[in-house]
This record gives structure tokens, sequence and C-alpha cells, in this order.
């Protein structure tokens, strides 16, 4: 239920990035390293760059702000099955191509 919230957070911040220059997440539990916790915290991101991160960020007049209350934020998000190499079968044929 955790992950699905902060890939529903994640989700709407990326897709308002593209189309805000600034974007804020307020009142969100982040962790921005996997030993620090923030309660009730802010993210800044500016033209796709996070700017600001922390308890107190003022947000930036004419940002685009998505609530976070009740919504856990972490240190990027990765798919940790998959590979970054591709497996090659060895049942498929090694004959040229022409």
């Amino acid at each position: 239920m955790r992950s699905a919230l902060l890939t529903s957070v994640a989700l709407v911040a990326l897709a308002t990035a593209a189309h805000a220059d600034t974007l804020a997440i307020t009142n969100a539990t982040i962790y921005p390293r996997p030993d620090q916790k923030l309660e009730r915290a802010t993210i800044v991101v500016r033209d796709g760059v996070i700017v600001a991160v922390g308890v107190g960020v003022a947000v930036p007049a004419g940002a685009t702000v998505i609530d976070g209350t009740g919504k856990t934020v972490t240190a990027g998000l990765i798919e940790s099955a998959t590979r970054t190499t591709r497996a090659r079968s060895r049942s498929r044929s090694r004959a040229p191509v022409a």
C-alpha cells in the first residue's frame, strides 16, 4: 500500500513537473536517505531538478502545490527486479543475420 502511494505521488509529481516550472510537495513524510525521516516536510522541484528538501522549506510563489499529507516520499524509484543487461537465450540460433 505504501509503495502504491509513493508511486502515485511520484507519477503525479513527474507529470506535473513536465508542465510547470516549479512544483512543491508539502506536508509529506520524506526519507531523503534510508536513515533520515522528515515529518511534514516539503520538496521543491524546479525545471525537473530537486532544489530543496526539508522541514520549513518555503514554497515559491507560483509553484504548483501537491498536498502530501498522509503520503510517504523516498529518494528515487528503483525497480530492483530489473536487469540492466540483456540475457542471451542459449536456445536461439547464432546464425548471422543477412
